[in-house]
């Protein structure tokens, strides 16, 4: 009787809990290592560099995600999907702890450089790999009710980690935040092993080598042809538009946020985990929301919602930073914005964007996915930067 109680509340299925379960427990360490990334790589950025530098770590991370998309892709043709995934969380483990150790041993400026831009790769590895993982397992009638509520895992260890930070601060360092992130990553290349251990049938997968028929298909689903292809199109024009929105945000929050707490790092990374903190606290009560009302209205209405909130609330920071200058309430405005951008687009905006992908063909959806969020959101990335340098 608590099991049915608990899936009624939860949306789900008896022969769902596993996979749920795992699912949320893995969203839940890819969160827990980039909050612990990110509030320890911007506090220590914004200490090291003027404002103007970050519109040059945007358009530098816009090129290291696609380098990073054109090495995986040459794997990902000749391996099975359970070592493509593998491989690419035991590159960032490797990578981020090299980062950790460098930035404990040294503050070098260009170490420094490295480890704010790489956060956007981190990103970009882990969670398009988690929900290509997702959209195996679960079909679309499945993935209304569950996307959702897997990525919520993410927001309950966001939560944790942002408002731990400021009594972990007290015992050690922003630079050793990374440690922890490590930590996190090696966490989640065991829960990678795991999943696919528990589910191999959803997860199997034919290197492209082994077919005789597969060069045709992978030719012609390479990006340039896949564009002119009315829906593809039109999803690549969804992923790239929201990137300006976000990466302007992003920029005027951290300029801000060095301004008003006197360029310290503690004090910076103490903020940041109070107030991402409570972003994720919002999140988590949409998330369970998201669910149903997604199963009930469909995509569209969740589609519109980032659009419009985000549209709103710039609109009044321009506005009153127009009339004004950038005083205190300006800074208000901007949170404002920023809280809506993280809360909306995690709840959700993105469990309806992932549908997206649901009606393409199982082996060629991580293919597309991966050229989806790399070309147009590393094109984004790249002339954002361009703009606001």
């Amino acid at each position: 009787m608590k099991k049915e109680w608990l899936n009624k509340l939860l949306n789900i299925r008896t022969e769902e809990q596993k996979p749920v379960f795992l699912m949320m427990c893995f969203s839940f360490f890819i969160g827990l290592s980039l909050t612990f990334y990110f509030t320890a790589s911007n506090a220590i950025f914004v200490k090291h560099f003027q404002p103007s530098m970050i519109p040059v770590s945007f358009i530098a991370s816009g090129v290291l995600v696609y380098l990073s998309w054109l090495s995986f892709a040459w794997i990902d043709q000749r391996s099975p999907l359970a070592r493509q995934v593998t491989l690419k969380f035991l590159f960032v483990f490797i990578s981020v702890l090299a980062i950790s150790i460098g930035v404990w041993v040294s503050d070098a400026g260009w170490l420094i450089f490295i480890m704010y831009t790489w956060v956007r790769v981190m990103v970009y590895i882990t969670l398009v790999n988690f929900w290509g993982m997702a959209g195996r397992i679960f079909n679309i009638r499945q993935g209304k009710r569950i996307f959702g509520l897997i990525s919520a895992g993410e927001v309950v260890s966001i939560i944790i980690g942002y408002f731990s930070i400021p009594l972990i601060l007290k015992f050690i360092k922003a630079p050793d935040l990374l440690f922890l992130a490590s930590a996190s990553l090696l966490v989640c290349l065991i829960l990678v092993l795991l999943i696919f251990r528990a589910f191999p049938e959803k997860l199997s997968s034919t290197p492209a080598v082994n077919s005789p028929k597969k060069p045709a298909a992978s030719t012609e689903w390479t990006y340039r042809k896949l564009v002119r292809k009315p829906y593809f199109l039109m999803i690549s024009l969804m992923a790239l538009l929201p990137i300006f929105g976000y990466l302007f945000v992003d920029f005027l929050f951290l300029a801000q946020t060095k301004a008003e707490f006197a360029n310290n790092p503690e004090n910076i990374a103490g903020f940041l985990g109070i107030f991402l903190g409570s972003v994720a606290v919002l999140e988590l009560l949409l998330k369970l929301l998201s669910g149903r009302f997604l199963n009930r209205y469909g995509l569209r209405p969740s589609m519109l919602s980032l659009p419009l909130i985000l549209l709103v609330s710039i609109f009044l920071a321009a506005v009153f930073g127009t009339l004004y200058g950038t005083i205190g309430l300006f800074f208000a405005f901007i949170s404002l914005a920023r809280l809506f951008e993280r809360s909306i687009r995690g709840a959700v905006y993105e469990p309806a964007f992932q549908l997206l992908y649901q009606p393409v063909p199982a082996e060629q959806r991580l293919p597309f996915q991966n050229q989806i969020e790399v070309i147009p959101k590393a094109s984004g990335t790249v002339l954002t930067g361009v703009v606001i340098l």
